[in-house]
């Protein structure tokens, strides 16, 4: 895949997933028909009246966004975006309190619980529809991010993959031209690494350690390639 589409998918919100939390059935119909009338999909819009159903909800569904009110009985607001901040686990999560005008101090706390942003009531059907596509556009940037950061932790690996096979198959060729210089060791070099290898993982090396400490090993004896034949083959 190239990597530019990675990061540069068209921001296409229609198919998100929302969640609208709020105990008045009146709001929640009127945010789900606002949502309907812009053209998000019904099958993808989740509702509830009980905010104890949110984590269950959140967790069934993986809502993109949630619609989330402040004054509810059982848990409010403020506890629900707790739960759900544990739940989304460092991941972007895109909350937008729905609140009356004179909330200013509701505000400010929930923002520092990580709302992103508010819509008041009486809703303005033209402000909730660009408040619900900024931050769904701003959710959907964030994930291509993350999948763009982990194809380029992935190809780094491979490269690093790469780099070590053809460090590996250097080493081999350094001891194949030891062994060339002196038949009788040849053996004991492959010895040495198995053994080290062994010991390794026996006071519990780590396993990349043990693979390390086998090549290593076998470069014990790579000197012997610059001893001249007259002391090296001497009987």
């Amino acid at each position: 895949m190239n990597d530019e589409n990675l990061l540069y998918n068209p921001l296409d919100v229609m198919d998100a997933k929302i969640l609208i939390i709020d105990d008045n059935l009146s709001n929640v119909l009127v945010l789900e028909k606002m949502l309907l009338i812009i053209g998000y999909d019904k099958k993808n819009i989740i509702k509830t009246i009980d905010s104890r159903n949110a984590v269950e909800l959140f967790l069934e569904h993986q809502p993109n966004l949630v619609l989330l009110d402040l004054k509810m009985p059982f848990l409010d607001g403020f506890q629900v975006l707790k739960q759900l901040n544990l739940l989304s686990k460092g991941k972007f999560l895109a909350v937008i309190i729905i609140t009356a005008q004179s909330e200013s101090e509701n505000h400010v706390k929930a923002l520092s619980l990580g709302a992103r942003d508010f819509i008041e009531k009486p809703f303005d059907h033209a402000v909730v529809a660009m408040r619900i596509k900024n931050l769904l556009e701003m959710e959907k940037m964030h994930r291509q991010i993350k999948d763009y950061t982990l194809h380029l932790e992935n190809k780094v690996l491979e490269r690093t993959k790469e780099v070590e096979e053809i460090q590996f198959d250097f080493t081999k060729r350094l001891l194949r031209a030891a062994e060339f210089r002196d038949n009788d060791t040849g053996m004991h070099i492959q010895r040495i690494g198995l053994y080290s290898k062994l010991l390794a993982e026996k006071i519990g090396m780590s396993p990349l350690y043990c693979d390390l400490i086998e090549h290593a090993s076998m470069m014990h004896d790579i000197g012997k390639i610059a001893i001249p034949d007259d002391i090296m083959l001497k009987p």
